[in-house]
């Protein structure tokens, strides 16, 4: 009898157990949020926007992205002009069931000087680091980190800045992340 007792109590906590993370959610809505899907990001009261997919990873606590910044901003001198940007990378964690953490990386382009047999060369280096909250289940606030870099600040070549040097320029930011919808 006392067996049978134990069994159905523990059998009771582990549904419970089970249960606990589905009942988790941004804005009263059931269900941890995932890092995953099609999104556009602005900037309140700026034309600052940038598009991404992201891809969670098996886990479902990271996931690895990959978009563009569609209207950016200009930077001040020493950086100068760009002609184009590279595609922006995303690496992302869960860090509670309604925030995650944030790192992505991008490059300023221009063309080369004339002659050269690259098709671009960097101008910048570009971070945008920080926080993630979901408010409802398409709909994230953001709390950004820009810093820009330049190119002789990655003295090793592997695309980072390297350990240590500070950013040239920095920027805190706020955004409204929107899922796109699912087709209906």
């Amino acid at each position: 009898m006392k067996a049978k007792s134990f069994f159905r109590a523990s059998l009771g906590l582990l549904v419970l157990g089970m249960m606990a993370p589905v009942t988790l959610s941004a804005g009263g809505v059931p269900g941890i949020q995932k890092i995953e899907g099609a999104w556009i990001g602005r900037v309140p009261d700026t034309d600052l926007q940038w598009t991404m997919v992201m891809i969670p990873k098996p886990s479902g606590r990271r996931a690895s992205g990959h978009g563009s910044l569609d209207v950016g901003f200009a930077l001040p001198p020493p950086f100068g002009p760009t002609d184009f940007l590279s595609p922006l990378l995303v690496e992302a964690e869960m860090t509670g069931p309604e925030t995650f953490d944030f790192n992505v990386m991008w490059y300023g382009m221009r063309k080369p000087a004339h002659g050269s047999p690259m098709t671009a060369e960097i101008a910048y280096i570009g971070r945008d680091w920080g926080t993630m909250t979901f408010v409802a289940p398409n709909e994230m606030r953001g709390v950004h980190r820009i810093e820009v870099y330049l190119p002789y600040q990655d003295a090793d070549g592997n695309g980072l800045p390297d350990e240590g040097q500070p950013p040239l320029y920095t920027e805190d930011l706020e955004s409204i992340n929107t899922r796109v919808p699912a087709p209906r």
